[in-house]
């Protein structure tokens, strides 16, 4: 299901007003390690999930200042 149709069903769904919204979209551990390998950390690991929850060990680059 698309986004839109995601958006529109919820709505409808707890009849809420048309406007603004967030709301998480769960992701596997692969493609949560995928999003943050994206976002240019590195040596993504993941270290422990407790039941719904997940923790990654990772590093981030720090830009050098000129």
């Amino acid at each position: 299901m698309g986004l839109r149709k995601k958006y529109e069903s919820l709505r409808s769904e707890h009849d809420a007003p048309d406007g603004f919204y967030h709301f998480d979209l769960p992701l596997s551990i692969d493609n949560q390690q995928a999003v943050l390998e994206e976002a240019v950390f590195s040596t993504v690991r993941h270290h422990a999930r407790y039941e719904n929850s997940s923790i990654f060990v990772s590093r981030k680059p720090t830009s050098k200042r000129r």
